[in-house]
C-alpha cells in the first residue's frame, strides 16, 4: 500500500498533520530523495537541521539517511519518534532497535526530550 490515497495506512497522524505553509514531498520509492521536488529543496538549504520522525523507520527512514548521507546531507533521527511495520517473526522492538543501530552508520540518533530541549532552524 506504498502512498496509495485510498489506504488508511497513508492517513496523517492529527497532531503531526502538516500546517498551511509547511512543505510535504510525495515521492514513488521509500528515499525521499526520489522526489525531485525534495532534492531541489536539500541542494538549496544550508545550515538547517534536517530531522527524520515517522512510521516508516526500515523503510523512507533508512532511504532517505542513507541517500542523504551519500550526498552530505545529514539528518538526525529522533530515536523514540519513529517506528516500523511488525516484522514477520521476533520480537518488534527489538527489529526497531536493530534498525534504529543500522540507521546510526548514516545519522545522528537524538531522543525526543533532546529535541524539545534545543531550539534552532528546523526542517522536518
Amino acid at each position: 500500500a506504498w502512498f496509495n490515497p485510498a489506504s488508511k495506512l497513508t492517513d496523517w497522524i492529527p497532531e503531526a498533520k502538516p500546517q498551511p505553509g509547511e512543505m510535504t514531498f510525495e515521492h514513488p520509492l521509500p528515499s525521499a530523495y526520489s522526489a525531485s521536488r525534495f532534492v531541489d529543496y536539500m541542494s538549496n538549504i544550508r545550515s538547517v537541521r534536517c530531522i527524520l520522525i515517522g512510521f516508516s523507520l526500515d523503510e523512507t527512514i533508512l532511504a532517505t539517511a542513507v541517500d542523504g548521507f551519500h550526498r552530505s546531507h545529514r539528518y538526525q533521527v529522533i530515536g523514540d519518534a519513529v517506528a516500523c511495520r511488525q516484522p514477520a517473526t521476533g520480537d518488534a522492538a527489538a527489529y526497531r532497535d536493530a534498525v534504529v543501530n543500522v540507521i546510526a552508520n548514516f545519522a545522528t540518533i537524538h531522543p525526543s526530550a533532546e529535541l524539545i530541549r534545543t531550539s534552532g532552524a528546523i526542517a522536518v
